[in-house]
C-alpha cells in the first residue's frame, strides 16, 4: 500500500503543482485565478487534454495547438519536482499526520514562491500569509522539537514580520531583492522551530553570500528562495528519519 500511497501523492502534488504555477504568475500581478489557462503567444485557450500534469505536455508535444509556439519545457519540469517532493515525504514518513502535512504545506508555499521568483516577483503576501498560519499551527500541534522551542519560532517570525512590515512600508519596497529571503526565513522557523529553524537560515545566507562572490551576477531571489527551501527540506528529511 506504501507504494500505492506514493503514487497517489505524486499525481497530486503534479497536479497542484500546476496550479501553483498559476497562482504564482497570475496573483503577483493582480490577475484573476479563475479561467483556463491560454497560449502566452496566440492567447487561444489551452485544450484540457494539454493541462493533464506531465502528459499534457508529451501529448501536445511541448507546443501550442493553435499557433504551434513552443512551451516552455520548465511546466512538466515543476510538476515532476513537485510530484516527486509529495511522494518522497510521504516515503520518508509513511503516514498520514500532522507531520507530513506541515511538508506538504511547506513545499506548496515555497513552489509558489519559486513560479512568483521566476516572473521577477515575490511569493504573494497572502499566500505568504496563509502559510505563517498553518506552519504555525501545526508546530504548536505537534512540535519538531520542544514547546518551548515552537513558542519562540513564533516570537520570533512574530517579531520578523512586522518589523519587515513597517519597513516596507516606510521605504515602499515592495520589491526588495530580500524580500524572499524574508519570507522564507518565517516560513522556516515555524517548519523547522526556532533551533533548526535558525541554523537554516544562517546556513542558506552562508551559502548565499558564497555564491554571490563567486558569481556576481546570480539572481539573489531566486538564490534566497532555492538555497532555504532545499536546506529547510534536507534539514526536517534528517530530524524524520532520525526520530
Amino acid at each position: 500500500m506504501t507504494g500505492l500511497y506514493a503514487i497517489f501523492l505524486f499525481m497530486i502534488g503534479a497536479s497542484l503543482t500546476s496550479f501553483f504555477g498559476v497562482v504564482g504568475s497570475r496573483v503577483p500581478r493582480g490577475e484573476s485565478i479563475n479561467g483556463r489557462s491560454h497560449c502566452d503567444a496566440c492567447q487561444r485557450e489551452i485544450p484540457a487534454y494539454a493541462l493533464i500534469p506531465i502528459l499534457g505536455y508529451i501529448m501536445a508535444r511541448g507546443r501550442c495547438g493553435h499557433c504551434k509556439q513552443r512551451v516552455s519545457i520548465q511546466y512538466p519540469l515543476f510538476e515532476t519536482l513537485g510530484g516527486s517532493l509529495f511522494a518522497l515525504s510521504y516515503l520518508i514518513a509513511p503516514t498520514f499526520d500532522v507531520s507530513l502535512f506541515s511538508m506538504l504545506v511547506f513545499i506548496s508555499v515555497m513552489l509558489i514562491g519559486l513560479f512568483s521568483t521566476l516572473g521577477s516577483e515575490s511569493l504573494p503576501q497572502s499566500v505568504w500569509y496563509g502559510g505563517l498560519v498553518l506552519l504555525g499551527l501545526m508546530q504548536l500541534i505537534e512540535p519538531v522539537f520542544m514547546q518551548w522551542d515552537s513558542i519562540v519560532a513564533l516570537g520570533l517570525v512574530i517579531v520578523l514580520v512586522v518589523i519587515w512590515q513597517k519597513h516596507q512600508v516606510k521605504q515602499a519596497i515592495v520589491s526588495h531583492p530580500l524580500k524572499p529571503f524574508v519570507q522564507s526565513s518565517a516560513l522556516c522557523l515555524l517548519f523547522l522551530g526556532g533551533l533548526y529553524g535558525l541554523i537554516a537560515v544562517m546556513m542558506s545566507a552562508f551559502l548565499i553570500v558564497i555564491l554571490n562572490r563567486i558569481f556576481p551576477h546570480v539572481n539573489i531571489r531566486l538564490t534566497s528562495l532555492i538555497s532555504l527551501g532545499i536546506i529547510s527540506y534536507a534539514i526536517r528529511m534528517v530530524i524524520v528519519l532520525a526520530l
